[in-house]
């Protein structure tokens, strides 16, 4: 009896050792310690209102090293991340203790350069809108930022201006040894990194900085501002005094006006219904359990006109924005 308890209790070690870990990318976006919200203005380095109405950027090349320096490479895992959204899985890793984590912003040479429509939703390389992708074989966007900087000093944002970090391989940028232990959650293995947008753009003079699709100068420094200004930090419990807790918060980026993106994040909720509704009440769009926070594109053209989003709750709150299409 005891050499069989013996052994059970081993299989038993054994089998903890060997278990699988749910790993759970958790990216929190700031900009210089507030809350990032889409719409919401903050200032720049140089004091000035600024906006930011779009922020996505590609991760790759994840490592995860843990139980005394071993190192656990998750292959082929790529992360298209938002500005609005926090939860990304990493898929599996067997580990027990974390101490850091690696990883490379944009996309790694060989498949930065493969054709993006031989893969499907939900696939982050695959097509995407708005367009995270410079056309086959040129490559993928590596990091976005679009906005508004106030030009004229009356404190409202005017002036646009947009960074697509795309079509070079040399602008993919390694981030290492962010040194976290993670948060245990059962099976699952969260791991907080902080974000802050900001960073990325110091230094930039936003209102000569105009738009910066492909090769240019200014992207290879706000490519080079990511480890510069140390973008990426382990979540170290900012206390956000000048950011009350979000309710919600719903933007609509209008650049394709017929049919233009909804950035949403309602915190409060597991799952959202969206409805768009006309100004006649008529229903144009429906969908159903939906996330709590994403990137909606409308895919059918909308007529000229204001419409109406509805987001409704398991709970049954509904929250209506207005949007107004021109064409």
């Amino acid at each position: 009896m005891k050499k069989l308890t013996t052994l059970l209790t081993a299989l038993i070690v054994l089998v903890g050792a060997n278990a699988q870990t749910n790993v759970n990318l958790k990216l929190n976006h700031y900009w210089n310690g507030e809350v990032f919200n889409y719409g919401q203005n903050y200032t720049d380095h140089d004091g000035r209102a600024v906006s930011i109405t779009r922020v996505q950027y590609y991760l790759s090349d994840f490592d995860l090293t843990h139980d005394g320096a071993q190192s656990t490479n998750l292959p082929n895992m790529y992360v298209l991340a938002s500005g609005n959204i926090t939860d990304y899985s990493l898929g599996t890793a067997t580990l027990t203790n974390l101490e850091s984590i690696d990883f490379d912003l944009g996309i790694d040479n060989a498949t930065n350069h493969l054709d993006p429509s031989v893969y499907t939703a939900p696939n982050p390389l695959a097509l995407q809108n708005p367009s995270m992708h410079w056309g086959w074989t040129a490559g993928y966007r590596f990091l976005v930022i679009e906005g508004k900087v106030d030009s004229d000093d009356d404190g409202t944002p005017d002036k646009s201006f947009q960074f697509h970090v795309t079509a070079d391989d040399s602008y993919l940028t390694p981030v290492t040894a962010i040194n976290t232990s993670g948060t245990e959650n059962g099976t699952d293995l969260d791991i907080n990194v902080d974000v802050n947008i900001a960073d990325w753009v110091y230094n930039v003079n936003l209102i000569t900085a105009g738009l910066n699709h492909g090769v240019y100068a200014v992207n290879g420094s706000v490519m080079n501002n990511t480890n510069t200004y140390t973008v990426f930090n382990a979540n170290i419990g900012l206390s956000i005094v000048n950011s009350p807790k979000l309710k919600h918060n719903i933007y609509f980026d209008c650049t394709q006006a017929y049919a233009p993106t909804i950035f949403y994040k309602i915190p409060s909720a597991k799952s959202v219904k969206l409805t768009i509704t006309d100004i006649s009440g008529k229903v144009v769009i429906l969908e159903n359990e939906m996330s709590n926070t994403g990137n909606y594109f409308i895919k059918k053209e909308l007529k000229t006109g204001t419409y109406i989003a509805s987001f409704e709750t398991e709970t049954g709150t509904v929250i209506n924005e207005k949007f107004i299409v021109q064409q």
